[in-house]
């Protein structure tokens, strides 16, 4: 068996786990109460690649693959680490145009400082939808960011939205 390791600390075997059903990339639902101890556990942190994620799109890995799934033999990990692919939130997105020209206009921020904050976004924040066609969203749940959600299609930003507590306005 193949063995790799995560964040060089726990060996681990090759990806062990029920089938995924659906587009959304559902666990079963036998995986279900695993999986939310393992998000409590590390804190929905990915723990080979330190990706955030929502419950829904967090997978497991066994510690011991001769042992069953338990909170004592699994970690978490992202839907990319789970499949052995490259997370692109790791190198950062480059942003449309027009979105950089509104986080500037929004935020007062020169435009190498609207880009920063836009490429260093996903890395900081959680992973809260993601499809096969190249979709995937992000959330902050810090209250200071001056923009809590960004979209990201085929590795690019497309939008950025506000969201505050009885409203939410869409900037693309």
């Amino acid at each position: 068996m193949k063995r790799q390791t995560i964040r060089g600390v726990l060996p681990v075997t090759e990806p062990i786990n029920e089938p995924v059903v659906g587009k959304a990339m559902q666990p079963v639902s036998s995986n279900r109460t695993l999986i939310q101890d393992l998000h409590a556990k590390f804190n929905g942190e990915c723990q080979s690649c330190g990706q955030r994620m929502d419950k829904h799109l967090a997978r497991y890995l066994r510690v011991n693959a001769d042992k069953l799934g338990s909170a004592d033999n699994a970690v978490l990990v992202c839907p990319n680490c789970f499949r052995n692919r490259p997370n692109p939130a790791l190198g950062g997105f480059s942003a449309e145009d027009a979105v950089i020209a509104r986080v500037t206009d929004a935020t007062g921020w020169n435009e190498v400082t609207a880009v920063e904050w836009l490429s260093g976004f996903a890395k900081r924040c959680a992973l809260i939808v993601m499809n096969t066609r190249g979709f995937r969203r992000y959330w902050s749940w810090e209250h200071q960011e001056p923009f809590r959600i960004v979209d990201v299609q085929d590795r690019r930003i497309v939008r950025v939205r506000m969201q505050g507590k009885t409203e939410s306005v869409e900037l693309f």
